[in-house]
């Protein structure tokens, strides 16, 4: 039986019941038992995969335990005919020995002289006046009943579609091959019978030739690492469905671009170590594919390589033990892959480029290395799954769009090294951000420009309700978080000797919640209280503060400083304070004591007591202890005045 498959029918008569067993994988037969009489079966072979001679039994066993077995062999030969071929000539045998008609004359090396198919000996000839030195594009193309072509020694080159179409070709018979499937020259693959489905290349072949199985039956695919398969070698292919690298030490070989674009029905790809590249746009849209190993060989994935694979859930890249690993992958390289669960980056890369992860909707987990300094725009927008992301401090540059869309973010921390986060970044992102850059706290920003008023900055669109602010911050800028509505807690460290004015102003989930700070008295700007407004809730060192003791050292609280901190009841403010500004205890409804130590009042603000019931603003109605010696100076000071029924004098 040739080796490349096949059925037989077994007609037999039976004294009594009988049973048939097959004594080998690659068998089967179309009855499993039969009864007494006449009787008939089918046995199969499949394909030969390494296309060398196999044998197997099939056995009939009758009711009596009497046993028939028949043998069956597979042998690369059956099926070929041998034949001399002519220098000048190509001979070829068809399935109903009839003549086919060529699609192209020209192009073969020499002018056409004769074509006749000899039915008796079973093989036609193709006759030119010079040597056949090359089978030209598309010259065999439909001839759908072509079984086996035979080539003059003088081939040097066939074009990869010279046997378009030709779907029971079995033989591409050479005496410059040793294969009987495929024409290979000089350790180049250029031609394979189309009409194969499990292909196994041999070890020899370095090139595989650009758009070699475009239109062949492949299935299954077997190589080595030591072959570069040419650009648009498989592309369109729609039958290939698993592609297997065996390693290969030293291999070097490369996988070139759109080699597999678009092969609809590729599920599984396993890539062996000795593979160097993955060139762009390689599995472009092979919307079937759901997993790919990549070893620690290959040191670049080119632009698209995996793009539009929608089905693809697993990538393992970079198993295994190798000087060499990856360091680049491409843009837009896994985008679309909304399928895509987990993936880890090797720890070579140093960059992940525009878009690489774009749309991996169903990304839960990324590992991003400390050999990484760029993430570029609209790196992992519309991650919608991600729940985590950890900077490592490598990381610089945090591009245009970068995290846009991953709403399912629980937390995100970015180091002190990023100097510089793109246009919308984190749009939609939720959960804690943590940070730690001072290049995003240090400038001073106005009522008119600040982050959040700019469709451009960094923050624009996000939605974090944690801030966690990093050791490494000194300064958070004036207006550096207005208007950040979403926030619900942020934490500042003693590391922060300078807040701006309105910092968190108008941060309207804020005054429900908690500001925590380490050490109040780094709560200042220029020796200043300002923007603890808004706050129901005030932590030091994380317990919560009822009794304010503002430091010693502290000369100005600022407008809106402790703005609507319901839960204080007491305030004591130093001797060095010299200023109180307008709302700086503002709706501190259950404020009942300050205890003001200044000997002289410090220079007052609107309603810096006061608290709005009912349509009216109105004293908080607390009593406000100053020195004994200074009772009637406070009641006549500009803004103090109005508090003047609660000031009583106290012996500091």
């Amino acid at each position: 039986m040739e080796f490349g498959g096949g059925t037989v029918q077994i007609a037999f008569l039976a004294k009594t019941d009988w049973t048939v067993t097959c004594y080998a994988d690659w068998l089967s037969t179309s009855k499993s038992s039969g009864s007494a009489g006449e009787n008939s079966f089918f046995i199969t072979a499949a394909s030969n995969p390494k296309e060398e001679e196999r044998s197997g039994v099939v056995a009939i066993k009758s009711k009596n335990n009497k046993s028939y077995e028949i043998k069956v062999t597979q042998d690369p030969n059956a099926g070929i005919m041998q034949l001399t071929v002519a220098a000048n000539e190509v001979l070829y045998t068809t399935v109903f020995d009839t003549q086919i008609k060529l699609y192209k004359e020209s192009g073969f090396g020499g002018n056409l002289i004769s074509h006749s198919y000899d039915v008796e000996k079973g093989y036609g000839s193709i006759r030119f006046d010079n040597y056949v030195t090359s089978i030209p594009s598309q010259a065999f193309k439909d001839c759908t009943t072509l079984e086996s072509i035979y080539l003059p020694e003088g081939i040097t080159y066939i074009a990869p579609d010279a046997f378009e179409g030709c779907t029971n070709l079995k033989y591409i018979i050479s005496p410059n091959s040793d294969n009987n499937t495929m024409f290979i020259y000089n350790n180049e693959l250029m031609a394979i019978a189309p009409g194969l489905t499990d292909v196994t290349i041999p070890k020899e072949v370095k090139l595989l030739g650009g758009a070699v199985f475009q239109n062949s039956k492949v299935e299954n695919l077997t190589l080595y690492a030591g072959t570069t398969i040419d650009a648009y070698a498989f592309q369109n292919n729609k039958t290939l469905r698993t592609l297997t690298i065996i390693d290969l030490e030293r291999g070097n070989g490369e996988i070139g671009n759109c080699a597999f674009e678009q092969c609809s029905k590729l599920t599984n790809v396993s890539i062996g170590e000795g593979v160097t590249s993955i060139g762009y746009e390689a599995f472009y849209n092979c919307s079937s594919l759901t997993s790919v190993t990549i070893p620690s060989s290959v040191t670049s994935i080119g632009y698209e390589a995996f793009y539009q694979c929608s089905q693809l859930r697993q990538v393992r890249i970079g198993e295994g033990v190798t000087s060499k690993g990856l360091t680049s992958i491409g843009g837009y390289a896994f985008s679309g892959c909304s399928s895509l669960t987990s993936v880890t980056i090797p720890s070579r890369v140093t960059s992940i480029e525009d878009k690489t992860f774009y749309n991996c909707s169903s990304l839960t987990s990324v590992t991003i290395p400390s050999s990484v300094t760029s993430i570029g725009n609209y790196a992992f927008y519309s991650c919608s799954s991600l729940t985590s992301v950890t900077i490592p401090s490598s990381v610089t540059s945090i591009g245009n769009y970068a995290f846009e869309g991953c709403s399912g973010l629980t937390s995100i921390n970015i180091p002190r090294s990023v100097t510089s986060i793109g246009n919308r970044a984190f749009r939609d992102c939720q959960g804690e951000l943590i940070i730690d850059s001072k290049t995003f706290f240090e400038k001073d920003y106005t009522s008119s420009n600040y982050p959040m008023n700019s469709s451009s900055s960094w923050l624009s669109g996000s939605k974090f309700t944690k801030l966690t602010i990093g050791e490494n911050i000194t300064k958070i800028g004036a207006y550096t978080f207005y208007k950040y509505t979403s926030l619900t807690s942020v934490t500042i460290p003693d590391s922060v000797t300078s807040i701006g004015n309105n910092a968190f102003g108008q941060c309207t989930l804020l005054k429900d919640t908690y500001v925590i700070i380490a050490n109040l008295a780094t709560y200042a700007e220029s020796n200043d209280i300002y923007n603890i407004s808004g706050n129901k809730h005030l932590l030091v060192n994380g317990v919560e503060i009822t009794e304010l003791v503002v430091p010693n050292g502290v000369t100005s609280i600022g407008d809106y400083a402790f703005h609507n901190c319901s839960g204080l009841t007491s305030a004591t403010i130093p001797d060095g304070v010299t200023s109180i500004e307008s709302y700086a205890f503002y709706q501190c409804s259950s404020l009942t004591s300050v205890y003001c130590k200044p000997t002289t009042p410090p220079a007052g603000g609107y309603d810096m007591f006061s608290y709005y019931d009912s349509g009216y603003k109105q004293p908080i109605g607390c009593k406000i202890y100053v020195p004994t010696a200074s009772v009637n100076a406070y009641k006549s000071a500009q803004y103090w005045s109005d508090y003047a029924a609660y000031i009583e004098g106290y012996d500091f």
